[in-house]
Order: structure tokens, then sequence, then C-alpha cells
């Protein structure tokens, strides 16, 4: 008889859990945690990485907090299966509106490697968001692309990439070889590099954009139209 109540109680207690679900920016699913009846201590609506010159960029936003203590972030690499932390960011508390957080580091070589969060609430409980996949791949070669958009108004994005740690001179030129703006001039780390050019105090015509790296030169043209 024992027996009987003890597994009619499991069966009331069981529907009680439930999994938080939400969308992330690469993909949905479920979060590793289960939450019992009542409000979500932190309900996360969002979560996306990005990668700009070999550091990795999070962002995550959430809609509601309660008791939110804030936000390990971890990491661990595509050939390990343990995590690591790489930073933490301090949480809002209580807060019925939306929050907006982000995260960046630098990463040293290249390859795989997955993100997620550890929310910690102040009684010390936590959740797991899901894991997130960032591929670091560097530059192997100098090479300067063409500047997009192009014909452009009034500002346009130069990209270019270094396989190493160099002295560069960015430079533009107008259709007479004479230098009317410097973009860069100072080291800059391997990598991609975006560089923006707003022409919004210049002529509609035809320029040119150097870059200058150990004796050497390369040039592209751009055109301004407005």
């Amino acid at each position: 008889m024992k027996n009987l109540i003890i597994l009619f109680v499991l069966i009331l207690i069981l529907p009680a859990a439930k999994f938080a679900q939400y969308n992330g920016g690469f993909g949905s699913g479920y979060s590793s945690s289960i939450f019992t009846e009542g409000p979500l201590p932190v309900e996360l609506v969002s979560f996306k990485a990005d990668i700009k010159n070999n550091t990795v960029l999070l962002f995550w936003n959430t809609a509601t907090e309660i008791e939110n203590y804030g936000f390990e972030v971890q990491r661990r690499s595509e050939r390990n299966t343990y995590w690591e932390k790489a930073g933490f960011v301090l949480g809002r508390g209580n807060i019925n509106s939306s929050v907006e957080y982000s995260f960046n580091e630098k990463i040293k070589s290249d390859g795989a490697f997955f993100y997620r969060l550890k929310q910690i609430d102040n009684d010390g409980t936590f959740t797991f968001s899901q894991e997130l996949k960032v591929n670091v791949i560097r530059p192997t070669s100098i090479e300067l692309r063409q500047n997009f958009p192009n014909p452009f108004n009034p500002s346009t994005n130069i990209t270019f990439t270094l396989n190493k740690s160099l002295d560069i001179k960015l430079l533009v030129y107008n259709i007479t070889g004479e230098q009317v703006a410097v973009l860069v001039d100072e080291k800059l780390n391997a990598g991609y590099h975006n560089i923006t050019f707003d022409a919004s105090n210049y002529n509609s015509g035809i320029y040119f954009y150097r870059l200058a790296i150990e004796g050497s030169i390369i040039t592209k043209k751009m055109i301004l139209l407005k």
C-alpha cells in the first residue's frame, strides 16, 4: 500500500516542471535546465555571436529578470569537452523590461569554439543557455578588397586582411593624384580590418585608395556619386 502512495505522489509532481525554449542567433533549442511552476527567473529571448579581427563578440538580451545575479560566459574548443570560464557579466537583478548584454574576447588560435551562458540567480541556482559555434580563421595573406558599396554616397567600407602584425597606411587620392585623406597610419594586428570612408565633404568623382605595407602598395578605384 505504501508503494502505491509513493507512485501517486510522483505522478503529481512531474507535470509541474517545464522547459524554457527560446530562439538564438544560430538556430533554436531548449535550455538545459528545468524550471518549476511560476515565473521564469530570467527570460532569455536571443543569444547571438559574431567575429571581427579575431575577436569573438557575443550579444544577448532578456525580456524580464527576477533575482538575476549575472551571466558567466563559458567557452570550449571543438577538441575539448570541458567548459572554461571566459568572463562574467553582471545582471540587473529585478527588472520587467528588455535588457541588452554583450561580451567580447580575443582568440589567439584558429579553430571552432563553442560558447554558452551560465545564468546565475542571487541564491546561487543557475541555468545554461544553448551553445553557439564560432569559427576563427586567420588570414594567410595580405589582401585589399573592393570597397562596398561602390559607387557610394556618402560613405563606403574598405576591408583588408593582414597575415601578421604590420605598420600600414591606408590613403585616399583624387583623380589628379592629390592625397585627400589618411584613413589609417599605425601598426595593426593580423586579422580582418574594416575601415569606413566618409566622403560627405568631397565632390563626386573617381577616387583611389591605397594600402601601403613594407614598401608595397596596393591600389583600388572607387566612385563617389552624389
